[in-house]
């Protein structure tokens, strides 16, 4: 994106900020890790900055059962969204986004338990996000679903580039039912 895709300005107001927002609104607390605060939301920098999210999430101790975690980078993010995956998560670690062929889990929610076992995940060597969802019990949430409960498709993808950010705002008013 070449720039902090948190404070990307998006209707007016950093990225981040509009997600954590969402999540506020429906009564659930945030804690961001990362660099910066953003009001109403608890933070916890990283203690070494860079090293991805697989780290700093192996840094947070949450106080409830279940944790959802999402990226800075989803332009149409629908606070909906945890609610169903909520619902969702049964008896496994995580409910996991499907979008284009591809688990979305940084925007995903979690038992606690299972970001319990992070630091150990961490020694083992591996720092990619996919490698700790693989070794994970989780749902699938296909694209199929959320429609059905109402939400866009595109409200659990990222935007890793200008052009992909573009796409994805001019995809903001259509409906999904």
């Amino acid at each position: 994106m070449g720039c902090d895709k948190a404070k990307l300005e998006v209707n007016g107001r950093p990225l981040a900020q509009a997600i954590a927002s969402r999540i506020l609104e429906i009564g659930v607390s945030v804690t961001v890790l990362g660099p910066d605060a953003i009001e109403g939301c608890s933070l916890q920098r990283d203690s070494i900055p860079y090293e991805g999210p697989l780290f700093a999430l192996s840094n947070f101790r949450p106080d409830a059962g279940c944790v959802f975690v999402c990226s800075c980078d989803l332009p149409l993010f629908d606070s909906r969204l945890i609610g169903i995956l909520v619902e969702l998560i049964g008896d496994g670690d995580a409910a996991i986004p499907w979008s284009q062929g591809r688990l979305q889990p940084l925007c995903a929610l979690y038992k606690a338990q299972a970001l319990a076992g992070l630091p150990e995940w961490l020694q083992r060597g591996s720092r990619r996000v996919m490698d700790w969802v693989k070794a994970l019990r989780y749902t699938e949430v296909s694209e199929h679903c959320l429609a059905a409960q109402g939400l866009s498709p595109y409200c659990i993808r990222s935007a890793n580039t200008p052009e992909e950010l573009a796409r994805l705002l001019s995809l903001a008013d259509q409906k999904f039912v």
